[in-house]
């Protein structure tokens, strides 16, 4: 499997672009700030979605209004990637397919074994930054056609309502999951001189001694639980007793998750190969790993961000007297040679002792995600 096109939409800098066509080995040529940089960031948020076989993930790497398109939140980012796939792996995924839905063996045997494989992803930043797949799909036909004619197979469509229902139920798993991993800890860390340490401080105040035991201490961000582990407290006569109780709560915990299902819906449903479904189907697992497993290697340069310390001087050019020339000579070259307006402006903080806080901007874009020219520059001019 290796990528053949990347296709980004609504990301930082970036609108709309499209690479096609890549090799094994591919370079970017641009000028600074024209997005290079973006597009590598990019293909790592891609797979960083997708490493651990999951329609959705939680931790996602797009995580800031800035990293919207001109700010715009209510469009999200889409990452999309096509792969080129070897017989092999076409032969693998269609056994996958057949295992999920058995109806449906001619209808995969039929598939174009020349398909390739697209992924896409959207990332949201409310109510909290989350990314999900949003459409897998097969693109049959052969090289020297034209895009317009390849026929598209669908395995997989997630729309909104499900996306939103399925991050929801993806945060209630983690609940769960974190909850059954901070009990495991605590039950293997406590013993019997800890069980008769806290059972004292129950009985002698009404709480335990949460400072003697700092799983007590994790315990507390998960109200729920700490109120049923000080209750087995008070309740267990044994050390085994107190201990088999947060055994079962555990247990309970883990059945609880495994009933619910983070990839069944409730409400809504998403397009399938096999038709509509209210679930995800496990071949999708597989062929997200399988994604995630190729190994795409790429290199940037290293940089500081443009910061506070280049923002300063260029404020304290503006306020001194005669240095609104400067600071314009320093404007013209960087719009000159870089193709942005930079500025700096109060923030309306105060520095201890050292006068007003600065900020930058650069084209209304946050200097955090532009290009390495304008620090060089600013270094060079200021």
């Amino acid at each position: 499997m290796k990528v053949e096109s990347i296709r980004i939409r609504n990301f930082r800098s970036i609108s709309h672009c499209e690479l096609t066509n890549c090799g094994g080995f591919n370079v970017l040529i641009g000028k600074n700030n024209s997005g290079k940089s973006n597009i590598l960031f990019a293909i790592n948020a891609f797979f960083s979605a997708i490493e651990d076989g999951d329609v959705v993930c939680l931790d996602s790497s797009i995580d800031q209004e800035v990293d919207f398109h001109q700010n715009n939140v209510d469009i999200p980012v889409e990452i999309a990637l096509k792969f080129m796939l070897t017989d092999q792996e076409m032969t693998e995924l269609a056994a996958h397919m057949i295992e999920d839905a058995p109806q449906m063996t001619n209808a995969v045997n039929s598939l174009d074994h020349e398909s390739k494989l697209c992924v896409s992803i959207s990332f949201e930043v409310e109510p909290n930054p989350y990314s999900y797949v949003n459409r897998i799909s097969l693109m049959a036909g052969s090289t020297s056609q034209s895009a317009s004619t390849d026929r598209e197979v669908v395995l997989l469509h997630v729309g909104s309502d499900a996306a939103s229902e399925l991050y929801a139920k993806y945060l209630r798993f983690q609940s769960h999951d974190r909850l059954v991993t901070v009990l495991s800890e605590f039950l293997a860390q406590v013993d019997a001189d800890d069980w008769m340490r806290m059972r004292r401080d129950v009985t002698e105040d009404g709480r335990p001694s949460r400072l003697r035991h700092p799983f007590f201490r994790r315990l507390l961000e998960e109200p729920s639980v700490s109120r049923s582990v000080e209750a087995m407290l008070r309740e267990a006569s044994t050390f085994e007793d107190f201990h088999g109780g947060v055994e079962s709560e555990v247990e309970a915990l883990i059945r609880v998750a495994t009933h619910f299902g983070k990839d069944i819906l409730d409400q809504h449903d998403v397009q399938t190969f096999s038709g509509r479904e209210a679930a995800i189907p496990s071949h999708v697992s597989a062929v997200l790993k399988q994604c995630a497993a190729v190994n795409v290697l790429y290199v940037t340069e290293e940089r500081d961000p443009v910061g506070r310390s280049e923002a300063q001087r260029l404020l304290n050019l503006k306020m001194e007297r005669g240095g609104e020339n400067r600071l314009k000579r320093i404007q013209d070259i960087v719009l000159s040679l870089l193709g942005v307006k930079i500025d700096a402006f109060s923030s309306g903080r105060m520095r201890a002792g050292r006068g007003l806080l600065a900020e930058m901007d650069v084209d209304d874009f946050v200097v955090e995600v532009n290009g390495s020219g304008i620090i060089r520059l600013l270094k060079k001019a200021c």
